[in-house]
């Protein structure tokens, strides 16, 4: 007997399968190691080593981490997240599919070369949807998927991911993840009163998350409410709210 599968397990084996790099990682590896130590790249060659001589999945994952790290270290974040990726490839996890969109999404956020920003964008969303195939209920994987889309909006869609953070508001009213990351979309188009809503809303669920009290402190410097602000202060420095 022929066993059938449905249509959402037949698209998540699909995701779940995802094609290795386009990026030619030998040329991009080289490009990218002009201005490293000698130190950092004799520590480079040996992981690359490490990863050829591996005679098992596992080991070959634990060396593909430290290549990654290595990477991730030097400040080149799309070397960390393919290399990132091969480790999703091997150990199938969703924790592992969400770390490797993690260090796209950096990169992404940190390039300002337009076809490297489109390459990482791209496989960071492959990631994250990797990731949702595999926890479909997490919340988180999805929040990802659509800032990666506010971060670099694509050009025949710009209104995507905004669209997708307000669809997740709608499904899971109150959580934190999705509020937060609206409140952050509306500060860097200073709509300071829509921040603060935001960003109060997303405190009442999580009084003690810095990352929310960072933020809510800009939302009040910005709208111009110096008292709230103030209150903040203490909690929390200058700090990177992107």
């Amino acid at each position: 007997m022929c066993k059938t599968r449905s249509v959402g397990q037949a698209k998540a084996e699909r995701s779940r399968n995802i094609e290795g790099p386009t990026t030619d990682m030998t040329n991009l590896a080289s490009s990218a190691s002009v201005g490293l130590t000698a130190e950092v790249k004799k520590n480079i060659e040996a992981a690359t080593q490490a990863v050829e001589a591996a005679t098992s999945d596992a080991t070959k994952a634990e060396a593909l981490k430290k290549l990654s790290s290595l990477w991730y270290k030097a400040g080149k974040m799309e070397i960390a997240g393919n290399y990132a990726i091969e480790v999703a490839k091997l150990e199938k996890t969703a924790e592992a599919w969400e770390i490797a969109g993690a260090n796209l999404s950096l990169a992404v956020q940190q390039s300002v070369d337009d076809a490297e920003r489109n390459r990482c964008t791209k496989q960071a969303a492959t990631a994250f949807e990797n990731a949702i195939s595999m926890q479909p209920e997490d919340v988180r994987h999805k929040v990802n998927l659509a800032v990666i889309y506010t971060d670099n909006p694509p050009q025949d869609n710009p209104m995507k991911g905004i669209l997708m953070l307000r669809e997740l508001d709608t499904q899971y009213p109150n959580n934190v993840s999705v509020l937060t990351q609206l409140g952050r979309l509306a500060i860097k188009t200073g709509q300071w009163e829509k921040a603060i809503t935001r960003l109060e809303a997303a405190q009442k669920v999580a009084p003690e998350n810095d990352r929310v009290a960072c933020l809510l402190l800009e939302a009040y410097k910005g709208a111009g409410q110096t008292d709230k602000s103030k209150a903040l202060e203490g909690r929390c420095e200058e700090s990177d709210t992107k």
